[in-house]
């Protein structure tokens, strides 16, 4: 498999450092300046220097984890990534187990969900040691949230990617699209959900992807069903991504199965996202990036449909009011006349 390269962005006392996303101003990105490379494999430079100072408790434990002691479980930006470190995103919609994969994975504590609400509400990570190589699987919040925005939880992943503080040349080793096999369909959320992550990657990172089903534990042995499931999934909703170089696979639900899957990641070449590239070496604004404008799009589309069905209630409403008044004025008629 081909592995893109990556070039790595010289170091100059002009080049700046990245501004703070603020919720109230997803637009401050295009403030960065003096980053002008075509190549969409952009590293990253030095984001926030000092941070892992004021950090160093957590320094410490992070030692433990990549000494085989218990992974550490934090805040994204809570855990410093300096030295080898294996970044690994996963994603997917809300509820299809991606805190239990990296729990399993890892054996972190992530806080689980086990409602229709979503558990994951900010961007989390363990890091953990497998194989003699340092971890940090990365649980990215899905997009069919029932309590935030999409451009909300667009903002926090851009926060994630874009200003990450302790690190220099962040890349990601591996992205994981998780899916349960279980649902009968790929509803419209579902397929949206899908849609926005890839915006997020860019194509040329898919070779960095593994799309998996889970939920195969809770199956009956044959699953006759689900195998032309996963067949129909891989033949006409993740054929864009299989062709750009994404890779497919199961998850069981036990430990072996998903440290197998992580092992599969590790041995991609680190890349760049598209959204990386885009606010850092392109200078756009958040919402003007190609996830962002997928987001503003659909919204406007949504917005449109609204304005018609009011449109629709109004004219019914005053088809009824003229019908209405007519009623009202036989009956006068008919009054009067008596």
């Amino acid at each position: 498999m081909e592995i893109a390269r990556t070039m790595r962005i010289p170091e100059t006392a002009d080049t700046p450092q990245v501004a703070r996303l603020n919720p109230d101003n997803v637009g401050a990105l295009s403030k960065l300046a003096g980053l002008n490379h075509s190549s969409p494999e952009l590293v990253i430079d030095e984001l926030e220097p000092g941070i892992l100072e004021r950090r160093s408790s957590k320094t410490q434990l992070s030692k433990k984890a990549s000494s085989g002691w218990p992974p550490l479980t934090a805040k994204i930006e809570e855990i410093p990534l300096q030295g080898e470190v294996k970044v690994i995103m996963v994603m997917g919609g809300t509820g299809v187990g991606k805190s239990t994969f990296v729990n399993t994975a890892s054996g972190g504590n992530l806080g689980v969900g086990h409602n229709l609400k979503s558990h994951t509400t900010t961007v989390q990570g363990v890091l953990f040691e497998l194989d003699g190589i340092r971890v940090c699987l990365i649980d990215i919040p899905g997009f069919n949230d029932s309590v935030r925005s999409e451009i909300e939880i667009l903002w926090v992943i851009a926060d994630c990617l874009v200003n990450y503080p302790p690190v220099r040349d962040l890349r990601i080793t591996g992205m994981i699209y998780l899916h349960r096999i279980s649902d009968n369909r790929v509803s419209g959320a579902t397929q949206n959900n899908l849609d926005i992550c890839r915006k997020i990657c860019g194509d040329d990172a898919l070779k960095n992807m593994i799309m998996c089903t889970t939920m195969w534990d809770l199956l009956s042995p044959d699953a006759e069903v689900e195998r032309e499931r996963e067949h129909e999934l891989k033949r006409d909703f993740w054929a864009p991504m299989i062709d750009n170089g994404a890779v497919t696979t199961r998850h069981d639900g036990t430990i072996g199965s998903a440290q197998d899957i992580i092992r599969t990641a590790l041995q991609f070449e680190p890349t760049t996202s598209r959204i990386q590239y885009e606010i850092l070496a392109e200078r756009k604004k958040l919402e003007d990036t190609a996830a962002g404008a997928h987001i503003r799009r659909a919204l406007t589309a949504l917005e449109e449909r609204h304005a018609a069905a009011l449109r629709e209630v109004e004219v019914d409403l005053a088809k009824a009011i003229d019908e209405s008044d007519a009623v009202l004025q036989r009956v006068l008629e008919s009054d009067r006349q008596q």
